[in-house]
């Protein structure tokens, strides 16, 4: 059942407030705080915010909220939607039907997605995620295409985070093999981080692929968006592929959750395959985590 607008820009609205973070949203709507809801004014929205007062961070203090939190709020919604508009994006909330079943059962599901393409790829059940370094090395970006390459010709759609690198390498090796590919961007749907792949990102939406994105519009790439980013990434796949990651990489964060919090396929590039690599996180994966090791396609 499609749920009432009202409570679709509510759930951002919610996100727009000084202080109300999506833990806090989550507990709302576990709670079935925005069962019902009736908003017409501004008083209502802070009777209803005393009224849930417990669901809500010790940080917030509900006895500061004021008609122009309110206010500032809801303007921060209407140009939220705005920008959305601008660049062609839309947004979906977690009561909304067509929001992503392989988010929906996350526990730190996201409250909102923004996003411009084709949705309905993540409802794909063969979608593989292929990551690592920033800065791989010659054999590193050798294996990624030809990676990305086979996984496209067994039928899956490829997803990565956009960055420079290996991710650029499995969106690029996507297209090319005539796949789908997913963005899950570390940045605001407006934003294209680094500026290099602002071409990429167009020419993603071209083939009928997916930039999405939990952070609003205007938001830069961050340590704790890129921690964000990367938990989607293992949550959304079937598959996760590690090309070359150090032990202290971004990369790790996402290969570690798709074992410990999602019990997805970890399948890691062996080392011995990228000597010129610092591979010192795919060792770790493998040792320690259960990765299976690639030591050539027909490992795939």
């Amino acid at each position: 059942m499609v749920i009432a607008m009202e409570t679709k820009k509510f759930i951002l609205f919610l996100k727009c407030v000084e202080g109300i973070g999506d833990a806090a949203i989550r507990k709302l709507i576990n709670n079935h705080c925005l069962d019902n809801l009736d908003i017409k004014s501004v008083d209502d929205v802070i009777s209803w915010i005393y009224k849930n007062a417990d669901y809500f961070s010790s940080r917030f203090n509900v006895k500061v909220v004021n008609k122009d939190m309110i206010l500032a709020a809801k303007a921060k919604r209407v140009s939220i939607i705005s920008r959305l508009t601008e660049v062609n994006a839309n947004y979906i909330t977690c009561l909304d039907k067509d929001y992503p079943e392989v988010f929906r059962n996350m526990k730190d599901f996201p409250v909102v997605l923004f996003y411009k393409g084709d949705l309905t790829l993540l409802s794909n059940n063969k979608v593989c995620s292929i990551i690592g370094t920033r800065n791989p090395s010659p054999k590193t970006q050798e294996f990624g295409k030809i990676i990305t390459d086979k996984m496209v010709q067994k039928g899956y759609v490829i997803t990565s985070g956009l960055a420079a690198g290996c991710d650029t390498i499995a969106h690029s090796s996507c297209i090319n093999a005539g796949g789908k590919t997913i963005a899950i961007m570390g940045t605001g749907i407006d934003i294209v981080s680094p500026k290099s792949n602002a071409a990429l990102a167009e020419k993603i939406i071209k083939t009928g692929g997916l930039l999405i994105t939990e952070e609003i519009p205007g938001v830069e790439a961050a340590s704790y968006s890129l921690v964000n980013r990367d938990r989607l990434e293992a949550a959304c796949a079937e598959t996760v592929i590690v090309l070359a990651t150090s032990v202290g990489g971004g990369t790790m964060h996402a290969a570690k959750a798709t074992k410990d919090k999602y019990n997805k396929i970890l399948k890691v590039v062996a080392p011995s395959c990228i000597p010129d690599a610092d591979a010192t996180g795919n060792s770790d994966l493998i040792n320690n985590y259960g990765a299976i090791s690639i030591n050539s396609v027909d490992d795939l």
